[in-house]
């Protein structure tokens, strides 16, 4: 599940949010870090449960729209984009919640190009 670090309105300590727009967690993750972890074969991001009415989850136009659960899936025998997507949802916002990794929105304004990960770990 791709769930996400949130911060928590007066509070020192983050939360978790698991429904999101595809929108927010582009924002709360960094959309070219997760287009990068979709791009590696056969990772799809998806809703995590088949219900009707649920939106296509689309990295290219993500939908701000209705909030979901999301899902990453991956071939068994690929050892690494789980810690990448572990890395991705979980530890970097929780760094960036806390003052440890500077905003997203704070690195995008700073640097020419958006911050990418390597496919390798």
């Amino acid at each position: 599940m791709a769930w996400t670090v949130i911060p928590r309105t007066g509070s020192d300590r983050a939360g978790f949010k698991k429904s999101l727009t595809t929108a927010q967690l582009a924002t709360q993750c960094g959309l070219s870090l997760l287009r990068t972890l979709t791009s590696r074969p056969g990772v799809t991001l998806e809703p995590a449960f088949d219900q009707e009415d649920l939106p296509l989850v689309g990295l290219e136009h993500p939908q701000d729209v209705k909030p979901l659960q999301h899902a990453l899936y991956f071939p068994v025998d690929d050892d690494e984009t789980p810690v990448m997507a572990y890395a991705i949802t979980r530890v970097m916002p929780t760094l960036r919640a806390v003052g440890w990794l500077p905003a997203l929105t704070r690195l995008l304004t700073s640097r020419a190009s958006p911050p990418h990960v390597s496919a390798t770990l």
